[in-house]
């Protein structure tokens, strides 16, 4: 019984998720209320509060569920004495894959980049999100200094112009692709673009 009711909490949780996550992408965070979640979700306003005390864990927990592995991936091609690019170049195929087929990586990208005004308590989400591009940033640059220790590449300019010049590509041909609503394919795009950094500046 004590399992039942374990399995059919987390099925709330689910559906409270997946109801925020599709009216954040309709309306928009600010534009969105928990009545709207629940009547979406087909639960009471009193459910979502046992799972959330506040609001603005709503969108925390949609964000963490459609979190993208890259992070993780960079940090451990930073790690590894031989065959780093490749490591590096498979951890952007990987992300780009679940950008376009994950529907929980996609939903949290379209929120978190455009559908989110950042005001309020959103300047958390502003603040998590730099501190991310910054993390990014500097595990490329961990990446090109172990490829170059490798003689995997020869830098031609510091690694930290070129690890700002791959994440501005990222960050372009991810916005591009969501913006032409899929008709950019992100892996040609983005791939092109950091191969053409690399063979320019290493």
């Amino acid at each position: 019984m004590a399992r039942r009711k374990k399995e059919d909490a987390l099925e709330t949780r689910e559906k409270i998720l997946d109801a925020a996550e599709s009216c954040f992408c309709m309306m928009g965070v600010s534009g969105t209320s928990l009545q709207e979640i629940a009547t979406k979700a087909g639960c009471s306003r009193g459910a979502i509060s046992w799972h959330f005390k506040e609001p603005i864990e709503i969108l925390r927990a949609v964000l963490e569920r459609g979190r993208l592995p890259l992070l993780d991936d960079l940090a451990f091609a930073a790690t590894l004495e031989h065959q780093v690019l490749p490591a590096f170049r498979a951890s952007l195929r990987k992300s780009f894959w679940l950008i376009k087929n994950d529907k929980h990586v996609r939903a949290a990208l379209e929120i978190l980049v455009f559908r989110c005004d950042f005001s309020g308590g959103g300047k958390e989400f502003l603040e998590a999100h730099r501190r991310e591009l910054m993390m990014m940033r500097s595990l490329f640059c961990d990446v090109l200094e172990r490829a170059s220790f490798s003689k995997e590449i020869k830098l031609k300019c510091p690694s930290s112009i070129i690890a700002s010049h791959i994440t501005s590509a990222l960050l372009g041909a991810i916005k591009a692709h969501f913006l032409d609503l899929g008709e950019v394919d992100l892996e040609t795009n983005a791939v092109g673009a950091i191969e053409a950094i690399l063979i320019a500046e290493c």
